[in-house]
């Protein structure tokens, strides 16, 4: 396996790395369509990416950009949830993005939590032959799990993962625990980009912020390539961004 070194960018805190990354990228999308008609992007969930999408939505306020030629693929679901469902990554994605800026729904490909069982996996080809049809990912933005997971391929995912449907790891379903009200409703499964999809994308960025990411992300950068930390198989990858305060980067 390749071992590259991981590019990282380190600001004071989690407000004005997610401000200056929010001008970068919104940069790096406007120089992909100027070289083609549409730019395909995967972005991620939970408490990292929210002041980014705030900042995103400022940007397109301000017309620094228009997503209407944009096309976002999510990263990852739990299964079974309805898209509806205020826990779904689905129902997020709207809330604090989609519902503020000028996306067609059309350009919207989610995973779908709710979908029959026996469908699952022609779901997750349908999604792979999508990306693969126009294309290929241009931007992947990431966050990462305290035992190193990113979507939700956890600890002793293989590198050439496809998307699929996975069991979520004991210690990830104690953190996501927290988000629930009901600790019965909380999903034992989920639908993921595969690693191998996720490596597929021209330029990824993965962001951290505070102490509790500072282990995992000390154990990305410095360990070697392994299943049993996936973010260490984005040292394969030509084109890698790490977005980190000042916490989150304390042990690298």
């Amino acid at each position: 396996m390749v071992n590259k070194k991981i590019k990282t960018k380190v600001y004071p805190n989690s407000k004005s790395g997610s401000k200056i990354f929010a001008k970068s990228l919104v940069n790096e999308i406007n120089e992909v369509l100027f070289k083609k008609k549409y730019c395909l992007i995967s972005i991620p969930t939970g408490n990292t990416p929210t002041d980014l999408y705030k900042e995103l939505i400022e940007l397109y306020k301000k017309k620094k950009i228009s997503f209407k030629n944009i096309l976002f693929f999510n990263l990852d679901e739990f299964y079974p949830i309805s898209k509806d469902d205020i826990q779904s990554y689905n129902y997020y994605l709207n809330e604090k993005l989609f519902n503020h800026i000028d996306i067609p729904k059309k350009n919207i490909n989610m995973l779908n939590g709710d979908i029959n069982e026996n469908n699952i996996n022609s779901h997750c080809i349908s999604f792979e032959d999508k990306i693969k049809r126009l294309g290929g990912l241009d931007i992947q933005v990431l966050g990462i799990g305290q035992n190193g997971h990113i979507g939700f391929n956890e600890p002793g995912s293989l590198i050439d993962s496809k998307t699929r449907k996975v069991n979520i790891s004991d210690h990830s379903l104690s953190i996501i625990s927290n988000e629930f009200n009901n600790k019965n409703e909380i999903p034992k499964e989920a639908l993921t980009m595969g690693v191998d999809t996720i490596l597929s994308s021209n330029k990824i960025f993965l962001l951290a912020w505070g102490k509790t990411k500072s282990t995992i992300i000390g154990k990305t950068i410095k360990n070697k390539i392994t299943k049993n930390i996936p973010a260490t198989y984005l040292k394969n990858h030509n084109d890698v961004t790490f977005i980190l305060d000042k916490y989150s980067s304390s042990k690298i």
